[in-house]
């Protein structure tokens, strides 16, 4: 009796695909200062944070992925999280001359979501994925409305190696279950186009719980009568 191999060992990226998903959890974090052209005080601020809990077997649907990692996938399931925001403080001159400080304005606005993104790619060594919420949040969060200020990881051509997850080799693919954690950290500066220096900070993690059915196929060996 022989036991034939697994499509995995052959296909990582198609057993993936295959595999059930049986959760997902995430969260997110990003965070801007923006400061005056040439000063590191009195400085604005704004922070989003995202949490997200898919149930049991949660559904799933393709969408359009990234390059290099074509296919997406739609995680239906529970976000939710908040957007704050502070303006610096400043002083204005009254009509009779005196100057009267006022303080930073504050915003915190909740808000919800209910799915995340995520895209798959692989070859014949393993399987990748990739979590794209980090790119475009599904929480809108900007500095009080103002153009060009939306909170989000700055995006290069390449997807960046903290988006993705370890390779997923063929021997977890044969396990009944396994997990596919992604985590990082990200630290930027960029100046606006009015001269506001901005720096940034985002952190993220997710955990997908996935389970496979683990089959093969048997032969058996015999002899023929003449």
């Amino acid at each position: 009796m022989l036991a034939l191999p697994a499509a995995s060992d052959a296909a990582p990226f198609a057993s993936l695909r295959n595999a059930t998903l049986r959760a997902a959890s995430g969260n997110l974090t990003i965070s801007e200062t923006r400061c005056p052209p040439g000063s590191s005080n009195n400085c604005g601020t704004a922070r989003l944070e995202e949490t997200f809990q898919s149930g049991t077997r949660p559904k799933t649907r393709a969408t359009i992925g990234r390059a290099g990692f074509r296919a997406g996938l739609r995680i239906l399931g529970k976000g939710s999280g908040a957007c704050s925001a502070e303006s610096p403080s400043s002083f204005v001159t009254g009509p009779d001359g005196s100057s009267q400080f006022l303080g930073g304005a504050q915003r915190l606005e909740p808000g919800a979501f209910v799915a995340t993104r995520i895209a798959m790619a692989g070859s014949r060594h393993g399987a990748r994925v990739a979590w794209l919420e980090p790119l475009l949040p599904s929480i809108d969060c900007d500095f009080f409305d103002q153009p060009g200020t939306s909170l989000a990881l700055p995006a290069g051509q390449a997807l960046q190696a903290a988006l993705l997850s370890p390779t997923i080799t063929p021997a977890m693919l044969r396990r009944s279950r396994f997990a596919i954690t992604i985590a990082g950290t990200q630290e930027w500066t960029q100046t606006a186009g009015d001269g506001t220096q901005v720096t940034g900070h985002a952190s993220w993690n997710l955990r997908l719980d996935y389970a496979t059915t683990r089959r093969s196929a048997t032969v058996f060996v015999g002899s023929a009568r003449s």
